[in-house]
This record gives structure tokens, C-alpha cells and sequence, in this order.
């Protein structure tokens, strides 16, 4: 093998290293990226978990007044009755 050769073998093999290692880094810079899309996409989970669960809560309490209001006109009538009854 003439150096000429083994020049252009050993240039083909520093090109090719060279291009491992730019693909290695992309590889991690990929791996970097999509694990901050996974935490983004955790978080928002976990803040729209929160918005449920507030919406819930919100939902009972104004059910219960909902019911309480309810109960309480269908009372009016009675309980006029019982105020306005001769002593």
C-alpha cells in the first residue's frame, strides 16, 4: 500500500469519525430535546390534574347551593304559613 493510499484511507476514516461524532451529538442533543418535551408535557398534566380537581371542588360547592336554594323555595311556602298563622 502506497502512502498515497493510506493518506486517503486515514483522511476517509478521520472524515468518518468525524461524522460519528457530529451523529453522536445529535443523537444526544435529540435525547436532551425530547426529554424536555416529556417534563413540558408532565407539567401540563399535572396543572390541567389541578384545574380538575378545583373544578370539582367548584362544582360541588355551587351544586350545594344550587340545592340549597332549591330547598329553600320550596320551603317559602310553608314557612309563610307557619309566620303568618293567628297567635
Amino acid at each position: 500500500m502506497s502512502d498515497q493510499e493510506q493518506i486517503a484511507l486515514l483522511t476517509e476514516i478521520r472524515d468518518l469519525q468525524r461524522q460519528n461524532l457530529d451523529l453522536a451529538q445529535q443523537a444526544l442533543n435529540n435525547q436532551a430535546q425530547a426529554l424536555a418535551n416529556q417534563q413540558r408535557a408532565i407539567d401540563r398534566q399535572v396543572t390541567n390534574q389541578q384545574i380538575l380537581t378545583r373544578t370539582r371542588k367548584w362544582t360541588r360547592i355551587l351544586l350545594g347551593l344550587v340545592l340549597l336554594a332549591a330547598i329553600l323555595y320550596l320551603l317559602q311556602p310553608l314557612l309563610f304559613l307557619w309566620f303568618a298563622r293567628p297567635p
